[in-house]
């Protein structure tokens, strides 16, 4: 028997694969940008999500364009947040006049039933220093998804999170 908060975790996994494929399409297109001395024809390197991607007017030079692999990054996110921790409304702390620097993070994947989102700590440069990757469908709380993947963290430090 399926129960919602195994759907949500299949989204979540969904959503885990594609992100992996992401950031090997960009690992690689940085990579053969930089170090591939033959032809990039010769490059014979195969990513199923490129080629959906790109669908029937793939070529061998789209996996390695960084901008088109950073933009299907950006794409893959619903929406992006911050938050900055407890001061008083209005966006700038009283005492001291400056924004504030934003201390967590929120990516939502897909939202609905289920929906999914991946959520971390900011460092004092509002960059990534953890993710973890969360799952739901109506009426279930918010889950982490317990199988830690590296690639989220780098997924996530494509964004921008400063103020």
């Amino acid at each position: 028997m399926t129960t919602k908060t195994d759907t949500a975790r299949q989204q979540a996994e969904a959503q885990l694969e594609k992100i992996r494929q992401l950031m090997d399409w960009l690992d690689h297109a940085n990579e053969c940008d930089s170090d591939f001395t033959g032809s990039r024809d010769d490059c014979n390197w195969q990513n199923d999500y490129v080629k959906s991607y790109f669908g029937k007017a793939f070529i061998s030079e789209d996996a390695h364009n960084i901008d088109a692999a950073t933009q299907a990054i950006h794409e893959n996110a619903l929406d992006v947040e911050v938050n900055y921790g407890w001061h008083a409304p209005g966006g700038m702390y009283p005492t001291t006049g400056e924004f504030p620097t934003p201390e967590r993070f929120r990516i939502l994947l897909c939202t609905g039933g289920p929906a999914v989102r991946i959520t971390g700590e900011l460092n004092g440069y509002g960059e990534p220093e953890t993710a973890r990757l969360e799952y739901q469908d109506w009426g279930t709380p918010w889950t982490v998804y317990t199988d830690y993947d590296y690639d989220l963290l780098s997924f996530a430090d494509q964004f921008y999170f400063g103020s």
